[in-house]
């Protein structure tokens, strides 16, 4: 079989050296064609898998990725989306384990990093009032659900209601935000999303609550950049 012959050169590029590497190759004609054309893989020796020397200079960034994904993991953080998983901060997710000191933390955790995703895998997590901070997302995964504790039985309080001067001229609930699962004052960039579900299951529905308890599942007050999705 007939064939025709190409060359190439290209550099390889080394510290404190240089040089060019050349290539010749012959390849068999192809039926009906005058030329053939080959797409080259460039790299220097220190990326060439056959080289010991490129082997042990690749192994070292792998290493510092492997470290940073441990420390990442260490820290509750969810290194593929900047997600703070509320397991990895303690939470248990069933049903009748308080949960509520564990969320607050990867809430704190995420806000002391300049913001994130603050995740909830499938479960129920059992809570008193979870503190919502600026720039964080509540993602609620498919069969995951936020319970609102009752003071009753799941031995805790809700956040005590703030004071508010103007309350003599309208109902308790429009007056008073912080005795909730979810509050939050003040907040920019906030969201609520997911296939997850809230459920008000420890709320009180009367006009006055009782010392403890809660009677909102979300309040924000004050609030910009709000979003409330899916859930």
């Amino acid at each position: 079989m007939r064939g025709s012959c190409y060359s190439t050169q290209f550099p390889s590029f080394e510290v404190g050296s240089a040089r060019r590497w050349k290539s010749n190759n012959c390849l068999p004609d192809l039926p009906g064609r005058t030329d053939s054309k080959v797409t080259t893989h460039l790299f220097d020796r220190r990326g060439d898998p056959s080289s010991k020397e490129g082997n042990s200079r690749l192994s070292l960034p792998w290493l510092l990725l492997g470290l940073l994904l441990c420390i990442l993991v260490a820290n509750g953080q969810d290194s593929r989306s900047n997600a703070y998983d509320v397991r990895a901060f303690g939470a248990k997710g069933d049903g009748t384990t308080l949960d509520t000191a564990a969320i607050n933390r990867a809430i704190d955790a995420a806000a002391a990093a300049g913001g994130g995703t603050v995740r909830f895998p499938a479960g129920s997590y059992l809570s008193f009032s979870i503190h919502l901070k600026s720039n964080i997302t509540l993602y609620l995964d498919q069969g995951s659900a936020i319970v609102a504790a009752d003071p009753m039985t799941d031995h805790g309080t809700y956040d005590a209601a703030e004071p508010n001067q103007w309350d003599q001229y309208q109902d308790f609930g429009h007056s008073h935000f912080h005795n909730s699962l979810i509050w939050g004052e003040g907040l920019a960039n906030v969201s609520i999303v997911g296939p997850g579900m809230i459920w008000g299951k420890g709320l009180v529905r009367v006009n006055a609550p009782p010392e403890g308890a809660g009677n909102k599942s979300i309040s924000l007050k004050l609030s910009r950049n709000v979003l409330i999705r899916e859930i």
